[in-house]
């Protein structure tokens, strides 16, 4: 979403969709809605996203679930639905988050998180 918005670290975020990103199902949504709130077309907020090439993971009831346990650990960082979605997709996979959102830092879980500013 910061590389859409063109917010600071946007560069970083780049750099990672080029090398060959992954976004979980719920995720994907959210970036769907950033874009059609920008006014575009569905075919434009498809291309838009499509054009990443970003690799989707599908977010099944077990990951429903792990995100949904998550939120007594997180209520305190104020971490959303979609955060706890792509924690919990993390964890799971054994993926690598890339977040802007310095709220992630310091939890006490088993997945490796970067900060891109």
């Amino acid at each position: 979403m910061a590389f859409i918005r063109g917010e600071a670290g946007a560069y970083r975020v780049l750099a990672e969709i080029e090398a060959g990103a992954s976004i979980p199902a719920v995720n994907l949504a959210e970036l769907a809605t950033l874009v059609t709130n920008t006014g575009e077309s569905e075919e434009s907020v498809r291309r838009v996203i499509s054009d990443m090439q970003l690799d989707v993971i599908p977010f099944d009831e077990e990951l429903a679930y792990q995100a949904g346990l998550l939120v007594s650990l997180t209520r305190s960082r104020g971490l959303s639905l979609g955060d706890r979605a792509c924690l919990a997709t993390a964890m799971h996979h054994k993926l690598r988050i890339l977040t802007g959102d310095r709220a992630w830092q310091g939890l006490p879980f088993d997945v490796e998180i970067e900060f891109f500013r």
